[in-house]
């Protein structure tokens, strides 16, 4: 996951994520500045790397997530900014502090970055996270428990529509539960 992200030897300043298209991290890109974007809001990526992305290089501090989505959904009303309910396939960067990479292409999220949103989490608290392929792999979804109310169940399904669901089956639906993952 990223916890997806690999270490790279080129060092960003922290709060910067660089959209990219080739893979010698040379060509063009777009370099997106938290300081730039409001927290807890939906922001459209800009044109030159909208759907456009294979490649993602960020340092975020430790507590910072960007979420980075298929389709460009605002939030519903009442809803909480990680309700990622038609949002599509999902893949969320998670702050550790270091310069990281990711590749889209085995998440199934090549030229698909649409929109995105970031916000600092608790990650005391734990998270889950769901693969739309098995052995970890595909796109995903990460479910920070921070941003659910404590002392009430819940359904996953308040906060996605799990990508491609409608094209899978009843036993890979059970095969994607099987690969949820809780992490203290």
């Amino acid at each position: 996951s990223a916890l997806l992200g690999t270490r790279f030897s080129e060092s960003l300043p922290s709060g910067t994520v660089r959209l990219l298209i080739d893979d010698n991290f040379q060509g063009p890109g777009l370099d997106l500045l938290t300081s730039g974007y409001s927290p807890g809001a939906r922001h459209t990526i800009p044109s030159n790397l909208f759907d456009n992305a294979t490649y993602i290089m960020f340092n975020l501090p430790i507590g910072t997530v960007m979420t980075f989505m298929d389709h460009v959904t605002p939030v519903g009303a009442n809803s909480p900014i990680a309700d990622l309910r038609g949002c599509g396939a999902c893949v969320d960067l998670v702050g550790t502090g270091q310069t990281e990479y990711v590749d889209l292409r085995p998440m199934d999220m090549n030229d698909c970055l649409s929109s995105f949103f970031w916000r600092e989490v608790d990650f005391n608290l734990g998270a889950i996270e769901l693969f739309t392929h098995s052995n970890f792999q595909g796109s995903r979804c990460t479910l920070f428990l921070s941003e659910w109310a404590p002392d009430k169940i819940h359904s996953i399904s308040e906060r996605i529509d799990y990508p491609y669901a409608s094209k899978r089956t009843p036993l890979e639906h059970n095969m994607i539960l099987d690969y949820c993952i809780y992490l203290l």
